[in-house]
């Protein structure tokens, strides 16, 4: 059974919450871990992940400077990646077995289709805001797409917000449809309420100030698609 799914994650000091997304995959069914890779990109972290061995098809890249809110990591998973498809989202989202193959079964030639989904909370004093709401930063699309539009800008790098929003700004002024599938659903998991080790208040700034007018401009301008990696990067490992 051939892999057709990869599955992308940028980590930065999350280590509990990682190890609850690696068990989590290691409950699948084998035929679905077959047919899904996994690709961990750690953006730099102070103290660099270290992932055991396991029966998961897993590929572990480090970026080698910790650039604050360096979306390039997610451009840098994708580059990696060896199938068409791409799921891309963030370590507070897992992804289970029944939606890893609902996930699967929309791996289709419609290329120029992105596929949002829902995230349900799985925590008690979570923002009801985040219920049955797709997560701004999470689609199923293919690299053709996400190549077309150069994937994330990373001028947005080095503070917070706005990239996804310009991404997907992107995506509709290229002419790609969106579709949102209610019956895939992510379990949302909060860091900062779940997993003391990924409790990033104070640590890095989530000030927008500068990405919204950065924001605001790149909307005003020509957009010329060039997928880059601004940063310096190694293969830490494989998992099988």
């Amino acid at each position: 059974m051939r892999v057709k799914l990869t599955v992308c994650y940028p980590y930065y000091r999350h280590r509990e919450m990682f190890e609850r997304h690696l068990n989590c995959w290691l409950s699948w069914p084998r035929e679905l871990r077959r047919q899904v890779e996994f690709i961990i990109v750690d953006d730099g972290s102070p103290e660099a992940l270290q992932v055991p061995l396991a029966a998961v098809n897993l590929r572990h890249y480090r970026v080698d400077v910790d650039i604050p809110w360096n979306y390039g990591a997610k451009n840098l998973a994708v580059s990696r990646a060896t199938t068409e498809w791409v799921f891309i989202s963030e370590l507070d989202h897992m992804l289970r077995a029944r939606d890893a193959e609902k996930l699967l079964a929309r791996c289709d030639d419609q290329h120029d289709r992105v596929l949002t989904v829902d995230r349900k909370n799985y925590h008690p004093d979570a923002d009801p805001r985040y219920t049955a709401k797709p997560h701004p930063a999470t689609w199923l699309l293919t690299k053709t797409t996400f190549n077309a539009v150069g994937g994330f800008d990373e001028d947005f790098a080095g503070a917070y917000g706005h990239d996804d929003t310009y991404f997907v700004a992107l995506l509709r002024n290229q002419g790609f449809r969106f579709e949102h599938d209610p019956d895939i659903v992510l379990a949302n998991y909060s860091g900062n309420h779940t997993y003391a080790d990924a409790d990033l208040t104070g640590k890095v700034s989530k000030d927008t100030t500068r990405n919204t007018e950065l924001l605001r401009l790149k909307l005003q301008t020509r957009f010329t698609p060039k997928l880059q990696l601004r940063f310096k990067w190694h293969f830490v490992g494989r998992m099988t």
